[in-house]
């Protein structure tokens, strides 16, 4: 999928900057607007030795993510309340639905 626009030249420019300036030795970033595909760029390599050109499908490892997932779910609750009723709701019905 070849995806165009100011986002996408973005956040490439961003990634060939980072990998440029020595501060990442490869990289790889997708978003996503309304839940279309905006920007998925990568830059560098997936090695310290530059064998590896980083792809859409190289793997990373990835520490604390948990963090952003967690704020993200407190936004999403925190602007709609319903949202957080109807999880609480599920969760209480997991829990009854296992009591047999």
């Amino acid at each position: 999928m070849t995806i165009e626009g100011d986002v996408q030249e973005r956040v490439r420019g961003v990634l060939d900057t980072l990998v440029g300036s020595g501060r990442e030795t490869g990289s790889q970033a997708a978003a996503y607007r309304h839940g279309v595909l905006v920007a998925d760029a990568v830059a560098g390599y997936a090695d310290a030795a530059g064998r590896r050109p980083v792809t859409p499908d190289t793997l990373f490892h990835s520490f604390s993510t948990a963090k952003g997932v967690r704020a993200t779910l407190v936004h999403v609750l925190v602007a709609d309340p319903g949202t957080a009723a109807q999880l609480v709701g599920n969760e209480v019905h997991a829990a009854l639905a296992h009591t047999d």
